[in-house]
């Protein structure tokens, strides 16, 4: 059974999906999608270091929590079992779950999985004042405007908005092996 990637934040940017799967990513390879029954949130918690901050903080990055009555939009994409080995590498701090009953779009035959941020990866990071990468967000955002200005407005209308400071500029994780693949 072929294995079909839901994305919602930063593996809708063709580039991060391409470093993630480890081969170049076509536009006409990511289909648009609905999840039922979960609400996006600012949740996902790393260390980072920021330049603009010049100090390394909890970046606090997208993760999808279970919300009956509710739903988010997202890309599928098709994965090779190869390709799905090298997301589960990137995507470290995040379970692999199975998604195929609650997904509108999705190919027949095909399982549909996406990546829920660990509990660990939830809380908050000791002694690190958390922070939303603004580059980030406007990736995710660019990401979506590239399907349709309606795909971007759907995408914002259903992410949760966080009372959280960001900062502008580049930053770096602080795992090694995240940063490669991201």
């Amino acid at each position: 059974m072929p294995t079909t990637l839901f994305a919602y934040g930063s593996l809708m940017i063709l580039e991060s999906l391409a470093r993630g799967v480890g081969r170049e990513v076509a536009v006409d390879e990511l289909k648009p999608a609905l999840l039922k029954g979960y609400r996006r949130l600012w949740r996902a918690r790393a260390p980072i270091a920021s330049e603009a901050l010049e100090r390394t903080v909890a970046g606090v990055f997208l993760d999808l929590d279970p919300a009956p009555g509710r739903y988010v939009n997202g890309l599928l994409f098709e994965a090779t079992d190869a390709e799905m080995a090298e997301l589960r590498l990137r995507e470290a701090q995040y379970d692999e779950v199975d998604l195929t009953d609650r997904i509108v779009g999705a190919p027949a035959g095909s399982k549909v999985v996406t990546y829920l941020a660990s509990e660990s990866f939830r809380n908050e990071q000791a002694g690190l004042d958390s922070y939303i990468p603004l580059r980030y967000e406007a990736r995710v955002h660019a990401a979506c405007e590239a399907v349709s200005e309606a795909f971007l407005e759907e995408f914002i209308e259903t992410t949760e908005r966080s009372t959280l400071p960001g900062f502008e500029g580049g930053y770096t994780f602080a795992d090694p092996e995240q940063q490669k693949r991201v």
